[in-house]
C-alpha cells in the first residue's frame, strides 16, 4: 500500500471505530489485510541515572532526551523548585514512549539535579509506536510533600498520535475500585493488526488487582468470578510483574503489551508524591472516568492546597472523539478519598485548566477553550452536597486580558500583597488565529469583592510560546517555566516589582 493510502486508510479506520461505524470498518478490513505498522521485537531499556544541570531544568540532551514538552513547577516551604515535564525523546508527538524527567533546585534555579520519576523502559527511548505513554504532569503541594498527577496509557494507546485509540463504555476498574486485568491470550490478535484495540476493548476482564495483606507491600491477581487468586504472579506497587514462564523467571508490567495479564485499554490517572522532588512514592491509580467517557485527562501545570480544609485540588478534563471537552475539579481532603465536580463550563468547551484558591474557599479556574480572552469560572464547595458546583454569578466570565484560543494557561495567587490588595497572575501565549506566540504575564488585582482588575501584561517571549507554568519563589519573584521554540522547556524568574510600578502609574 503507498503511504499516503495507508496514512489515509489508517485515519478512516479511527474514526470508523469512534463512531461506532463496524460496518465500514468491516469493509476497509476486507480491502486491506493489512497491519497498521511494523513493531520492532519488544525489548526494554534501564531507568536513565540521576544527574545534574546548571541554569536550565531540562537543557537539550538532559537524561538522553532531545526534547521536552509540558512543563509543571511548585516551590515547596524551604524554598525547593520542584519541575517537571515530558521527556519526548527523539520525537514531539503525544503519544508512543513518554516518560516523566523531574528537576529539583534547591539555591533558587542556579543548579538543578533530575530524575525520572515515572519510567516505562519499554523498546528503549524513542517513539516506538507499541510503547507506553506518560504524559501531561500537574504538580501541587502542601508545602513540605509535592503532588504529581500525570496521564498513563497501556502499550500503543493515546488519545492522540498513537496507533489504537480508547472507546467508551468502560472505566478499567470494578465496583470495588480494584484494577481489572484481562489474559493477554484473550485477545487471539496479534499487536498491530488492524482490530487488535477493538478486541481488546471487547475482551472479557476476568481478573482483578488487590494487596495480598494489610502491608499493602504488594500486589496479587485475583479471579473476578470466585475471589481466588492466581498462582504463580507477583505485581510490586509499580505494577511489574513477575512469573515463571518454561521455568525461566519473567518480568513485565502490567501496562506492557507483553504482559500475561494486562489493564485495559485507557488513560489511567497516574499520582505520586515526594518531599525533595527526587525520591518518589508508588502510584495510585485514581477512578474518576465514567463509562461514557472515552479519556479522563488531568489538566498540566499546576494544582492548588487548600490548607484549613487539608484539600488537594487538580483539574481534569474529560475527551471524547469529535466531541466538545470539559474540565472539572478533582480532589481529595485528608481521607484520601477523590471525588469530581460538575462541568466548570456549559456554555462553551473547556480543557486544559488552572485553578487558583481565593481567600473565601473559592476556587477560580482559568481554562483553555476557544475565546482569545481569559476567561474563568469559579467553583463554590458546597458542605451539604459535598463537592464543587459552579457559582451561577461568576461562570464563565470573560476578561479584557488577550490568549491564544484553544492553548493550556497558567494561573498563580500571589501570598504577598501590594497596596493591601492581592494579585493574580496568568501565563499565556497571545497570539492571533490560535497561534501559539508571543508570551506574556498578565497582571490582575484581586478586588475584594472577588473581582479582577486587569492591570498589565509583562513580555516574557516573542515568537513561539506554548504552554507554561508559574510558581512564587520564596524570595518573592515569580518564575515561569514555558515552552519556547519547538521540544525546548526554559526557566526564568520575573521581578514582580515591574506591575507595581504599573499599579503605581495609574
Amino acid at each position: 500500500m503507498l503511504a499516503s493510502s495507508k496514512k489515509k486508510f489508517i485515519v478512516d479506520v479511527k474514526r470508523a471505530l469512534r463512531l461506532g461505524a463496524l460496518l465500514i470498518f468491516i469493509a476497509s478490513f476486507c480491502c486491506y489485510s493489512v497491519m497498521l505498522a511494523e513493531f520492532a521485537k519488544f525489548s526494554e531499556s534501564p531507568r536513565p541515572s540521576n544527574g545534574e544541570t546548571l541554569q536550565q531544568p531540562f537543557l537539550k540532551g538532559t537524561g538522553g532526551s532531545g526534547n521536552f514538552r509540558i512543563p509543571a513547577m511548585v516551590t515547596l516551604d524551604d524554598g525547593s523548585i520542584i519541575t517537571a515535564a515530558d521527556a519526548r525523546w527523539n520525537h514531539l508527538q503525544d503519544s508512543s514512549g513518554l516518560d516523566t524527567i523531574v528537576s529539583v533546585s534547591q539555591d533558587n534555579g542556579n543548579t538543578w539535579g533530575y530524575t525520572f520519576a515515572n519510567y516505562f523502559g519499554d523498546n528503549g527511548n524513542v517513539r516506538n509506536d507499541g510503547s507506553t505513554c506518560f504524559i501531561d504532569p500537574a504538580l501541587a503541594t502542601d508545602g513540605t510533600t509535592a503532588y504529581m498527577i500525570v496521564d498513563v496509557n497501556p502499550s500503543g494507546y493515546a488519545t492522540s498520535s498513537s496507533t489504537y485509540m480508547p472507546l467508551k463504555g468502560k472505566t478499567g476498574f470494578d465496583d470495588q475500585n480494584r484494577l481489572l486485568l484481562r489474559e493477554k491470550d484473550s485477545v487471539k490478535l496479534d499487536f498491530g493488526s488492524l482490530s487488535y484495540g477493538l478486541a481488546c476493548h471487547l475482551a472479557p476482564y476476568d481478573y482483578y488487582l488487590d494487596y495480598l495483606d494489610d502491608t499493602k507491600s504488594k500486589y496479587g491477581i485475583f479471579v473476578r468470578e470466585s475471589g481466588e487468586r492466581v498462582e504463580g504472579y507477583e505485581v510490586d506497587l509499580f505494577f511489574n510483574v513477575t512469573y515463571y514462564e518454561g521455568g525461566e523467571k519473567m518480568t513485565s508490567n502490567l501496562f506492557y503489551v507483553t504482559s500475561p495479564f494486562q489493564v485495559y485499554p485507557a488513560p489511567y490517572l497516574y499520582l505520586t508524591s515526594t518531599t525533595d522532588g527526587i525520591n518518589w512514592s508508588a502510584p495510585t491509580l485514581l477512578n474518576l472516568k465514567s463509562n461514557d467517557e472515552e479519556s479522563l485527562l488531568v489538566g498540566p501545570g499546576n494544582g492548588v492546597y487548600d490548607e484549613k480544609n487539608d484539600r488537594l485540588v487538580f483539574t481534569a478534563y474529560y475527551h471524547n472523539w469529535n466531541q466538545p471537552e470539559y474540565a472539572s475539579l478533582i480532589w481529595r481532603d485528608g481521607d484520601g478519598v477523590w471525588h469530581r465536580s460538575e462541568n466548570i463550563t456549559t456554555k462553551g468547551w473547556s480543557s486544559e485548566s488552572s485553578a487558583v484558591l481565593l481567600d473565601d474557599g473559592r476556587v477560580r479556574v482559568f481554562y483553555r477553550g476557544s475565546e482569545e480572552v481569559l476567561c474563568y469560572t469559579d467553583m463554590v464547595f458546597d458542605e451539604t452536597r459535598g463537592n464543587y458546583f459552579r457559582d451561577p454569578n461568576a461562570s464563565e466570565i470573560k476578561t479584557s486580558a488577550p490568549k491564544t484560543a484553544n492553548c493550556q494557561l497558567s494561573a498563580l495567587l500571589y501570598k504577598q500583597t501590594y497596596g493591601g490588595k492581592q494579585w493574580i497572575f496568568v501565563s499565556a501565549p497571545t497570539g492571533t488565529n490560535r497561534k501559539r506566540i508571543d508570551g506574556v504575564v498578565h497582571g490582575f488585582v484581586l478586588e475584594e469583592d472577588g473581582s479582577m482588575t486587569y492591570m498589565a501584561s509583562r513580555p516574557v517571549k516573542e515568537g513561539s510560546f506554548a504552554y507554561s507554568c508559574l510558581t512564587e519563589l520564596n524570595d518573592g519573584h515569580l518564575a515561569i517555566l514555558y515552552e519556547g521554540e519547538a521540544g525546548e522547556i526554559l526557566f526564568e524568574k520575573i521581578n514582580v516589582t515591574w506591575f507595581w510600578d504599573k499599579y503605581n502609574q495609574m
